[in-house]
């Protein structure tokens, strides 16, 4: 008890200190919610937006603490505010839709989940493959499909998927994005020569490029 209380006022002295760095808050209000004094931990990091002045970062730092302690829809308002204050911010929309994905189904309480966010993130990562095309970051591209395709697998549609991915693909010009994601897909459901030859066309399509071999 004893180095318990010690290391509270330690925390104490340096969140109250005005520092810059919000992990002392953070930590500080981390300690109140495990002793079970929600209202206090709260109201400490609460003083994140005060650190931060940037509001959209605040809110974004603000909801990941919240999502790490299980206050779904805290979390969920905050990452949302950042995403609309400042919509061209990658990191801010790839947060949100994380968040949404991670409390779809899971979480401590029940009362929380919603499966509907899947739909919600699915937009999000739709908005982000776009942005990456656009800048040619095939990286962010690539992980936009990833989390695209495994919502189709966690909402059962990946079949369904299959039709309509095989058109977009076919169409002139081919619809790269629509290829990759319909090769996951055919590897997701175990078809795999039909991901082969998919694989294979995005080949002639797209000589050279790297994620090919990744």
């Amino acid at each position: 008890m004893e180095e318990h209380d010690r290391a509270m006022r330690i925390l104490q002295r340096l969140a109250s200190s005005g520092h810059q760095d919000p992990q002392y808050i953070i930590d500080l209000g981390d300690r109140y919610f495990q002793q079970g004094d929600r209202k206090k931990a709260l109201e400490t990091w609460a003083r994140i937006r005060t650190i931060i002045p940037n509001r959209a970062k605040a809110l974004a730092t603000l909801g990941e603490v919240y999502l790490d302690h299980d206050m779904t829809k805290e979390a969920l308002d905050a990452l949302r505010e950042a995403a609309q204050i400042e919509p061209d911010n990658l990191r801010f929309q790839k947060n949100l839709a994380l968040a949404l994905e991670r409390t779809a189904v899971a979480g401590t309480d029940a009362r929380s989940r919603d499966p509907s966010r899947y739909g919600e993130a699915h937009t999000l990562w739709e908005k982000i493959l776009k942005k990456a095309e656009g800048t040619g970051d095939k990286a962010q591209a690539r992980e936009a499909r990833n989390h695209i395709v495994t919502i189709w697998a966690l909402t059962h549609e990946l079949n369904a998927q299959v039709p309509l991915l095989a058109k977009r693909f076919a169409s002139t010009p081919p619809d790269i994005d629509g290829g990759w994601m319909l090769a996951e897909v055919y590897v997701r459901l175990q078809r795999l020569p039909e991901a082969e030859t998919t694989l294979v066309k995005l080949t002639t399509l797209e000589p050279g490029d790297p994620e090919l071999f990744l």
